[in-house]
């Protein structure tokens, strides 16, 4: 097993995901927030267990210096906060697709989310001056409605995932980015930060 990067991993992440909330709070006009709290590492279930429940995965590669699988992980009644406000939707109706789920038009919504964060993420690596991107391929960025535990979403091999929470409309929602142990390790020794 790789050197356990989860130390690097939470600050890339914060980093990552700070810029995300950023840009979704401007181009979109929601009240957004983000703050790290923490890391787990282990397998695929260990992981499940830090955020049981339905949500919405963004599956997509980290390319370049570094390769490998990325993912992220929303709960089902942020992605559906997400848009409903982007779509403006009433209160009503979002609280609704909170409640009890989002629809296939939804999922295309929040796909259009998926893009924005990648494109955020490859800024950060563009001024990091690295030669590293996260795909927004089409054969690669993949959204998935799921309930965790899920089979086949998660390399099965030692992963560190960590946890945010996003604040929005008053409320924190968890989040999770998920490398594999190799993808940070690697990271780790191509995009130093400080």
């Amino acid at each position: 097993m790789a050197k356990d990067p989860s130390a690097y991993l939470a600050k890339l992440t914060a980093r990552m995901l700070g810029d995300v909330a950023k840009d979704w709070r401007e181009m979109i006009g929601i009240d957004l927030s983000m703050e790290s709290s923490g890391s787990c590492a282990g397998g695929p279930d260990d992981l499940a267990k830090a955020m049981p429940g339905k949500v919405v995965m963004i599956e997509t590669q980290i390319t370049g210096d570094a390769e490998g699988p990325v993912h992220f992980i929303f709960t089902e009644a942020f992605a559906a906060r997400v848009v409903g406000t982007m779509v403006m939707l009433p209160e009503g109706t979002i609280k609704e697709k909170e409640e009890n789920g989002l629809e296939e038009s939804d999922l295309e919504a929040f796909q259009e989310m998926a893009n924005l964060l990648c494109g955020t993420c490859n800024t950060l690596f563009q001024k990091l001056e690295r030669q590293i991107r996260v795909s927004q391929a089409v054969e690669d960025l993949h959204v998935f409605q799921l309930e965790l535990p899920g089979d086949g979403h998660f390399p099965a091999n030692d992963l560190v995932g960590v946890q945010v929470e996003f604040g929005l409309d008053g409320r924190k929602f968890p989040a999770m980015q998920v490398f594999s142990s190799d993808l940070g390790a690697a990271l780790k020794k191509r995009v130093p930060l400080k």
